[in-house]
């Protein structure tokens, strides 16, 4: 089974020290940690972790840990709001993050995001993957959204940017349907959503695959329990059978 794990901003978070660590740690030295496409060991439960937005944070409070603990993550960009260099500070460019994460947008000055000089150093350190998370950050599922425009210049930007195209795309908001499904799979071979469940493997469900939200874990420094992955595998089940 694969449990996909859904993580978003760090910074500014009143939790427990270490509590990321921690929480990571926990993984690594529990279950395989794999990427998009990666095999699946048999027997065991595999987990992908995926952060969306690409903020700031992301590079200097998550990068370090994944090297530290030897261990990689999906990171999904708007591309849109990524910039190609800066010289801000980190602690303004935290500042316009948090104050960005509050009005949700993120084109705000400051810098708010990781830039393209950065998500390239990290993607060829073999830590993390990049994904596309839109190019808007849009509403995938709202009728006024330009679909096929989402994807190309989303592709693009990643292709001249990163020199390879994404293979994964993560619904912002976990905004899906069928037509929109159809059309991202056109172009890429994964999909993320929201679905609180468990997947059986990369290409279960035509590569759509469901997320679980982090934030009821690590905050605590915490894992899953023994009813969770349950509720998981139940939920994976009932979606399946009710064709979400």
């Amino acid at each position: 089974m694969l449990l996909i794990l859904m993580y978003h901003r760090v910074h500014g978070r009143a939790v427990m020290a270490g509590a990321l660590r921690t929480h990571l740690n926990y993984i690594r030295d529990h279950h395989p940690v794999v990427l998009p496409g990666d095999e699946l060991p048999r027997g065991e439960l595999s987990v992908c972790l995926s952060f969306d937005d690409a903020t700031v944070d992301f590079r200097h409070q998550v990068y370090p840990l994944l090297q530290e603990l030897d261990t990689r993550a999906l990171v999904a960009l708007p591309s849109r709001f990524i910039e190609v260099a800066t010289n801000l500070p980190l602690e303004t460019r935290l500042a316009a993050q948090d104050r960005a994460v509050m009005v949700g947008d993120y084109s705000t000055d400051g810098c708010p995001l990781c830039t393209w000089e950065e998500l390239r150093e990290m993607q060829d350190s073999g830590r993390v993957r990049c994904a596309s998370h839109s190019h808007n950050h849009a509403n995938m599922t709202d009728p006024a959204t330009d679909v096929a425009g989402e994807i190309e210049l989303s592709t693009q930007s990643m292709l001249r940017h990163l020199g390879r195209a994404p293979e994964t795309f993560v619904y912002p908001y976990g905004a899906s349907n069928r037509w929109v499904q159809g059309e991202l799979s056109r172009r890429f071979r994964y999909a993320m959503r929201i679905g609180s469940a468990m997947n059986r493997g990369w290409d279960d469900n035509g590569g759509l695959l469901y997320r679980v939200d982090a934030e009821n874990f690590w905050p605590g420094g915490g894992v899953w329990s023994l009813s969770d992955a349950l509720r998981y595998r139940l939920k994976y089940l009932g979606n399946r059978l009710r064709g979400k």
